[in-house]
């Protein structure tokens, strides 16, 4: 399951903590489309790491700092989703 958001929305994390507004989304020209690709993937990786410095988790600290931000992949966005969300 995933949560769709609007320009600017937040959504509450696991722990009751408020994420970062969501991004702005711009899909009218494939460039500015890929660039809305890359700032929802930094979004959603930058509450991971945030989520975690909360927790006090340096395992799952240590795997989202170390991402790969140019080669996100879908197992890194599913991870950082199941850790924010579920």
């Amino acid at each position: 399951m995933y949560i769709y958001l609007a320009e600017g929305e937040t959504k509450l994390t696991v722990t009751g903590r408020q994420t970062i507004p969501f991004p702005k989304v711009d899909t009218s020209t494939n460039i500015k489309t890929s660039n809305t690709l890359k700032r929802v993937d930094d979004w959603l990786i930058d509450n991971a790491v945030t989520e975690a410095r909360i927790r006090n988790d340096d395992y799952n600290l240590r795997q989202f700092e170390n991402i790969n931000r140019e080669n996100i992949t879908s197992s890194d966005k599913d991870s950082a989703h199941l850790y924010l969300f579920k």
